[in-house]
């Protein structure tokens, strides 16, 4: 019996000391050294230096024969991903979302595909993959095939229909533009956060388009076990927020409710904007 809870006590630190070293690296995963203090000459233009590149033409240091590596390479390129990998950006988001934001807001930019790029390839990618894997993902999503326009001075029922069928159609920005509705909130409740402070409005935007990108991967996951895992959207986004700006988990959690109910009151002033003004226009006509 001593023997088996020295084994489970074991257990349980190992396991500690690994979450332990897996928290170290999503706070700080990058290690930016010199490849080499020796001096090297570079193969594209001649001059020696020390470091990684060389300060005259920008060339990598080390550069050898074209292996497959460099086929690899090469097809990153054709996608504009040869510099900043698509895939390790992905991998970053899905592992530590919230300090792999806030590193690029506040300036670490060149561990990241440039996010909007990175929304619009994946929205491609995801809609493919769905129809081969997920035929019927389109029927799920789907809010009004047909819709109707109807001839009521309040037929704006109708062109929201409309309108939802078409981002329906485009994930991209369908997700982007429902999360629009929280920049300001955020902003406003998250403003004093111990973390990141003060970020702007333009940096809640590219907020909201990086949990885009990761709100469509949860999607298409989700998709695949009939829509069981929509649930992740929410954890994801309660812990991108309390990576990102540092509150804990219960100032997170209220803060983020809060915004919720913030973004469905701005959609409900909107679509009554809109149905007032239309439901005018269309009694004057």
């Amino acid at each position: 019996m001593e023997k088996k809870s020295e084994t489970e006590k074991g257990g349980r630190l190992r396991l500690k000391a690994h979450c332990q070293r897996f928290r170290a690296w999503q706070q700080e995963p990058f290690n930016y050294e010199f490849q080499s203090e020796e001096v090297q000459c570079c193969q594209n233009c001649g001059h020696e230096f020390v470091g990684n590149y060389c300060p005259y033409c920008s060339q990598k240091a080390g550069v050898g024969r074209i292996t497959w590596t460099s086929v690899y390479q090469g097809a990153l390129e054709l996608w504009g991903m040869g510099s900043r990998s698509m895939p390790y950006a992905l991998w970053q988001l899905i592992w530590r979302p919230g300090y792999f934001i806030r590193d690029y807001i506040s300036g670490k930019r060149q561990v990241s595909f440039p996010p909007v790029k990175m929304l619009a390839v994946l929205a491609v990618i995801i809609t493919l993959l769905e129809y081969w894997f997920v035929p019927d993902a389109a029927e799920r999503h789907a809010v009004m095939k047909n819709p109707e326009v109807s001839n009521s001075p309040l037929g704006v029922i109708s062109y929201v229909k409309t309108f939802l069928v078409w981002i329906d159609a485009h994930q991209e920005w369908s997700l982007l533009f429902w999360k629009s509705f929280v920049i300001l909130p955020i902003w406003w409740l998250f403003r004093n956060a111990p973390a990141y402070p003060r970020h702007t409005l333009a940096e809640g935007l590219f907020i909201q388009i990086f949990m885009s990108v990761l709100s469509l991967m949860i999607t298409f996951v989700s998709d695949l076990f009939d829509d069981m895992l929509d649930w992740l959207k929410i954890v994801s986004s309660l812990v991108c927020y309390h990576q990102l700006f540092g509150y804990g988990w219960w100032g997170t959690i209220w803060r983020t409710v809060c915004v919720i109910a913030c973004a469905v009151c701005i959609v409900a002033f909107v679509v009554l904007f809109l149905g007032v003004f239309v439901g005018l226009y269309e009694f004057k006509a």
